[in-house]
């Protein structure tokens, strides 16, 4: 019973498949607020920076329109008909601060959720939210509610303050408003304007990220795993670990086979001389070094003995060679440079003994 409630909890981190799953269903942290905050930053400062000349123009504009008025009846069709080029001049003042809005929109959005096409949302709606209300109704007092209540809170009483923290700021200027000309006080109002709504935006985007951050964290607690569940994934992606494990035996046992099979084609074999063997074979034709072709350990290196003895291959005993060949030589590999004078050694004694036997079987 205690393995199972373990068992059922909800402790591991998602899976990779788990979170490709949950990015197709349109599961992704994403926070409103944090593109909301990007874009009012990004037109006050473009409004800060351009918005002179975008004036100039639209103030321009205005005056032509107003010199028409005594002359004809300004409406969509006559400017449409009779004057393009002031709808021309129009999107030239608002056109480029739509396309960097809108360019600045899909980057946020990539920047919270990455690509993602998916129609899973559209083709496989989820009606039971809409069949039974209960789950909304829990939903009310789940955490995240509460979560993004204290932070509608906190972003207007940030917005209270930079607003009373600016305007107290200004309070001398704006008092003298009343006192100046038309054209000062539009310009005092757009720079005390842009200047507030700058700070806000600033205030909104610390609390965006923060709320960013929130939902990240808030998506991977959602999808988090129990251990049952995350050895039923892994068993269904590489199969079932008693399946693993019989294949690896049986790899092994083939691999076991075939370096045996290759003791009795070795040239000879060093031994150290009861715990390690190394079977080395050199072929001018093939590697211009000797390549080990088994090694074992203990039983193992009995058997090689074994094999080596019934097939009439050179035992030689150099117990320094040996543990050197086994240590630094996997099987299939040639031997390191470092090696070649004492391998030679060995091959040059067993090249003479095998002279010496045919000299006296003569």
């Amino acid at each position: 019973m205690a393995e199972n409630e373990a068992g059922s909890e909800k402790t591991e981190q998602p899976t990779p498949k788990r979170l490709s799953e949950a990015k197709e269903k349109g599961q992704i942290p994403r926070s409103i607020d944090l593109n909301g905050a990007i874009i009012l930053l990004t037109s006050l400062c473009m409004l800060w920076v351009f918005g002179g000349g975008m004036k100039n123009r639209l103030v321009h504009f205005t005056r032509e329109c107003f010199n028409y008025i005594t002359h004809t009846h300004i409406s969509l069709e006559w400017l449409l008909a009779e004057n393009p080029q002031w709808i021309k001049v129009i999107m030239m003042i608002v056109a480029p601060f739509m396309l960097v809005l809108m360019i600045l929109t899909l980057a946020v959005s990539i920047f919270q959720s990455g690509l993602i096409w998916t129609l899973k949302p559209l083709t496989e709606p989820d009606f039971s939210k809409f069949i039974n209300p209960f789950p909304g109704i829990v939903k009310i007092f789940k955490r995240d509610n509460w979560v993004r209540l204290l932070m509608s809170i906190g972003k207007l009483m940030l917005i209270a303050i930079v607003a009373y923290w600016v305007i107290s700021a200004n309070m001398d200027l704006l008092t003298t408003l009343s006192f100046l000309e038309f054209d000062s006080i539009m310009s005092i109002s757009s720079e005390i304007s842009i200047d507030l709504g700058i700070k806000m935006a600033l205030a909104m985007l610390v609390l965006a990220i923060i709320d960013f951050q929130y939902q990240k964290f808030s998506m991977t607690e959602q999808l988090k795993m129990t251990k049952d569940e995350v050895k039923e994934e892994t068993k269904a992606m590489e199969g079932d670990p008693k399946v693993r494990q019989r294949r690896r035996s049986i790899q092994m046992r083939l691999a076991r086979e075939r370096m045996m099979k290759n003791v009795s084609e070795a040239d000879v074999v060093v031994t150290n001389p009861v715990e390690l063997a190394v079977a080395l074979k050199y072929d001018g034709e093939v590697n211009d070094s000797p390549v080990v072709v088994a090694k074992g350990a203990r039983l193992m290196a009995a058997r090689i003995k074994e094999i080596a003895y019934a097939s009439s291959v050179p035992v030689v005993e150099h117990k320094p060679m040996a543990r050197a060949l086994y240590e630094a030589v996997e099987v299939g590999e040639v031997i390191p440079e470092r090696l070649y004078k004492g391998v030679a050694e060995i091959l040059a004694y067993v090249w003479e003994a095998n002279q010496r036997r045919k000299k006296a079987a003569s």
